[in-house]
């Protein structure tokens, strides 16, 4: 099935490319930092990358569907990856109203398990 058969992509909201807010998704055990591309009721299309080498180089990013109740809006700052293109005011400005902050103590693998 590609994207433009999967109904889902109809009614999608979008954001803006550079202006993506970060999420942390919990799947299980499993947790990752991926950027929100849209959404739509009930479920956020995600972009995320699935081998790290350090805070802005990442291989190639996967993109998927996951609800809305397993995506928790992060601080780009608290995200273990970063988008070297994004709006750094839009980031800023969008980050001083989100409360959620990431543990110091935990520690990702960098490689995202079962991808």
């Amino acid at each position: 099935m590609t994207n433009t058969q999967d109904p889902r992509f109809e009614g999608m909201r979008r954001y803006e490319p550079n202006r993506r807010p970060y999420v942390e998704v919990r799947g299980g055990d499993r947790r990752f930092h991926a950027q929100v591309i849209g959404w739509n009721q009930g479920e956020v299309f995600i972009e995320y990358p699935t081998r790290i080498l350090n805070r802005v180089t990442t291989g190639q990013r996967e993109v998927k569907w996951v609800p809305t109740a397993a995506a928790t809006r992060i601080r780009r700052a608290d995200s273990i990856w970063a988008s070297t293109e994004d709006d750094h005011a839009w980031h800023a400005a969008e980050d001083q109203r989100i409360e959620y902050r990431a543990d110091p103590w935990t520690v990702y693998s960098q490689e995202v398990p079962g991808e």
